[in-house]
Formats: structure tokens, sequence, C-alpha cells
């Protein structure tokens, strides 16, 4: 069965819509919005007569469950008879008011975590259910004044938590035309006028946002005789001023008029030169033949082009004639490897706490690439590891390599024989699947994909971490949040330290078992 009362209000068994006659439909809606409780008979004579009941409302009312019943058909057993009233059953997945407001939490719990690509994937997803204005279908003046709205604001609340989400990822130019539908539907939404006024800004239309601040307290003087409200007016006051707290820490922001530059942590070039030379081949030579600063093999941490490192992928793929070269290389692997983000996951509650960390800071290693859920279920969950600014086969064995050390990650992590359901790569098909298979312990692996993406089971993704630690982890996301991706040229390696990561990481725990 598939109820819904976002939109119109419906039953479906099998994929067919059940014909419902008006009264038993509006009966329906009435048990739908709480389902599972006992809805008393006086409540829903309300819905039906809005407090002016005819003679003989319970007989009637009776009368109307028996039919929605008989409607219902197989499904009849789902409305229970239980003091003072009536019930229906919905198990998970069967009512669309239920899955929303399920995404809708998880989402809200994401965002508290700085997981800003989950919750817009969630908060997607949830409104995705909507089928159109709430109750659409029924007539009931006691619904139309209580639950109507009720639902409605849910909607909107969602609709402004995923502009949130997506102004938070640097997409302020995409929502800007949804915000100017929105503020002309309810320009008294003053929410609204914020998020438009903050996304103009960050677009670089200074201008364009003190205007809609002049239409929005125009609006409000002239419909309500009323000033914006505080909020309104302080952001008012930030933008005028160039408040640089507008601007976005994300390392994704774009600006008109100027190209993104793109940074890869010197971690990741120093780790292929020792697994290349680990291997036998002269992995210092290779990066002075791709052009790698001599500086970037040794001393500060920094950020340098991303390319040196694809390229690397190349040079290494042809040095050492492995058709499963990223397979190979992510054997030698270790854990620490990369110091801080290795221990902002190692240091999580749970897998896909780590995940949500490993998104969240990827910046840290990389600002060309991200981590981000495509798609969740109640049972799967899909992850995609995408670079923003590489093609080639370089960025292919890049691609492989990076999920390879996420799913051994999520193994060692957890202590657990922990393996994705399925997997994607953008590369052709090699001749023989056998490493994929050894490597990540499934034989659904799909190539020539759009997206390289892992799947993991949601229950997996609930697997404590062997190393959780609450306190450090809580220090460590403080660290975290201090430290900023550079923004460099192509040949460029700053001076700047990005983090003495390994020492303050291995002192923290040292201190916090000592103490």
């Amino acid at each position: 069965m598939r109820f819904a009362v976002l939109g119109a209000v419906r039953a479906e068994c099998e994929g067919q819509s059940l014909v419902l006659p008006p009264r038993e439909r509006l009966v329906l809606a009435a048990l739908l919005l709480r389902a599972g409780e006992v809805v008393s008979a006086a409540a829903l004579t309300a819905v039906i007569w809005d407090d002016l009941p005819p003679p003989g409302a319970k007989n009637t009312l009776q009368g109307h469950i028996r039919r929605l019943r008989q409607a219902l058909g197989p499904a009849a057993e789902r409305i229970v008879t239980r003091f003072p009233g009536y019930l229906i059953e919905a198990g998970p997945g069967e009512l669309d008011l239920a899955d929303f407001t399920r995404l809708r939490e998880k989402a809200s719990d994401a965002a508290a975590a700085g997981s800003w690509e989950r919750a817009a994937s969630l908060l997607r997803q949830a409104l995705a259910l909507w089928g159109g204005d709430p109750l659409s279908n029924v007539a009931s003046g006691y619904l139309s004044r209580t639950e109507v709205p009720r639902l409605t604001e849910l909607r909107d609340e969602a609709t402004s938590a995923l502009i949130d989400a997506d102004l938070h990822l640097g997409r302020h130019g995409a929502v800007t035309a949804k915000l100017r539908a929105l503020v002309a539907s309810d320009p008294f939404r003053e929410r609204s006028w914020e998020q438009l006024m903050l996304a103009l800004y960050r677009d670089g239309r200074q201008r364009d946002a003190l205007g809609a601040y002049g239409d929005a307290r125009h609006m409000l003087r002239t419909e309500l005789g009323i000033d914006p409200g505080p909020r309104l007016r302080a952001l008012h006051a930030q933008i005028l001023r160039g408040d640089p707290a507008l601007d976005l820490r994300a390392p994704f922001d774009e600006y008109p008029g100027r190209t993104p530059q793109r940074g890869e942590s010197v971690q990741m070039i120093r780790f292929l030169v020792r697994a290349y030379e680990a291997a036998g081949i002269d992995g210092r030579g290779l990066a002075g033949d791709v052009g790698v600063p001599a500086s970037a093999l040794h001393g500060d941490e920094a950020m340098i082009s991303p390319h040196f490192a694809l390229r690397l992928w190349e040079r290494g793929e042809h040095a050492l004639s492995d058709p499963h070269l990223p397979l190979t290389i992510a054997s030698r692997f270790q854990q620490g490897e990369l110091d801080l983000y290795d221990y902002l996951f190692t240091t999580a509650p749970t897998l896909r706490a780590g995940l949500d960390l490993s998104s969240r800071y990827l910046h840290l290693l990389t600002t060309n690439a991200e981590l981000r859920v495509e798609a969740e279920t109640d049972h799967e969950v899909t992850y995609s590891y995408r670079h923003n600014d590489a093609d080639g086969r370089g960025a292919d064995l890049a691609l492989q390599f990076s999920i390879a050390i996420f799913c051994a990650r999520a193994r060692a992590g957890t202590s657990q024989p922990v393996t994705p359901t399925r997997l994607a790569f953008k590369q052709p098909a090699p001749r023989s699947h056998r490493a994929c298979t050894e490597t990540f312990g499934t034989s659904r692996v799909d190539f020539d994909a759009p997206l390289a993406t892992f799947t993991f089971r949601t229950r997996d993704l609930d697997l404590p971490m062997a190393g959780a630690d609450p306190v450090l982890a809580r220090i460590l996301t403080r660290y975290a949040d201090t430290l900023s991706p550079f923004k460099i040229a192509d040949h460029q390696v700053p001076s700047v330290r990005l983090a003495d990561s390994h020492e303050i990481c291995t002192w923290l725990s040292g201190a916090l078992k000592a103490g």
C-alpha cells in the first residue's frame, strides 16, 4: 500500500489508485494525518461536518468507516477500531508525510553537522514527495483552517532549508530565480528576502542585494505599516559595509569574471612518490618529469595544482605497466597518511559520521574534488566522488584510487568486513574484474559510468567506529574549522603551512589518554 496527503489524498494498491468517494476520502485524510494514533470519533465528526454534526452523526460516521474499508479492499484491516475512535496503520515507506518527516529530520541532523551536500540531497528527496497543495482534493473547512496551513508551513520550511544548504555550497546563482518567485508569491516572508539578498551579494551583485532590501522595506511599510525585522536590517547593514562574514568559507566560491583556482595538498604527491619507489621505480624522477616543484616533496605542508598529481598517475601507470595501478597503490595506503583528515574520520562515532566529515573537510586535501551523497533509501546510500576540473586517464585513475581508499577506511575504521553493495567507475572495463572483486569484495562493478560512485548498506553506515573519541573529535573539528584551503596558480607552492596536523593529532591523542 501507498498513501498520500502531500497533494491530492489518495491510496494505491500495487500501483493502482483506489476509487474513494469524497466523504470516505475525507475520513482517510483525517486518519492519515495522525497515522498510528487514535483519532477520536468527535475529531472525525468535526473534520466531516465542521463542528455542525447532523442528527445521527455517530451512525453516519460508522457508515463512512465501513465504506472506506470496502474501498481499501485487501488493506481494509489497516483501519482499526479503538476507543474512542479509529486509527490507520501505515508501515515504513507507505505514507508520504511520514517519509517527508523522516527525511527532513535526517537533513536537519546533517546540516547541524555541517554536511551540506547530504542535507541538500535529503531535502530534495523530501520535497520531491509533494504532488501539489496539501489535501487538495478534500473539502473540509476544519482541515483548511488547521492542517493545510501546518503542512504548507512544513513544505515552506523545507524549501528554505534547501536554499540555505545550496547557499552554503556556493550555489547562489542557481537559487536566485527560485527566491525571486518565492518573494513574489509570499512577500511577507522575510526569510526569503534575507536569502535573496545574500544570494545576490555572493553573486557579486551588491546593488541588486540592496535593491531587494528596498523592495522588501517598501512592501512591508505600504502593506503592513511596519519596518523590516532586525535580521533583515542587520543583513542590510552587513551588505552596506561589505562584511567579510557574509563570504563563503567553502572551497568552491564562484565570483563573476573570475575562474576558481584549484589546489591539492602536497601530501598526495608525496604519498604517490613513496608508493612508486616502494614498487621499484624512481618516484622522485617521475615527479620531476611532470614538473612538480622540488619544494613540494619536502618541507612545509602546502597546496599545489591538482594537475601535477593527475599527470603523476598517468606516468606511474606507464612506468609500471599495471592495469590495476589505483588498486595496487591503494593497498599501500596506511591509516594516518593524510594526518588531520584521517584523524577526523577515525574519531567519528559512526561510519556515516566519518564519511560526512570526510565530505565536509575534503578541502583540507583538495579543492578540486567533492564527496557527496547522490541517493539514499532506507536500505542503501550511494556516494559519488568527482573532480571539479579534471579529465582524462589520470583523473580516472585518481577517482578509482580514492574510492578504494574510502572503502578500505570503512573496513579499517569499523573493524568490520564492510563491503560496498555496488560500484561505478568512469573508465572503460578492464579485461579482468578479478582485481576489483578482490579489492572491494563485490562483483557488482559498472564501468563507463557518468559518475564514480560507491554504495553502502544503511545498516553498515550505522556501525560504530573502533577509534571513536568524542572529546578528541570535537577538538579536531574545531581546529579543522580554523583552516582554509589556499587558492593558487598552477605552478606555485605557498610557503605558508597548511597545518602541523600529524604532530597536533598525536599530541592531543596522547594527552587525552594520559589525562
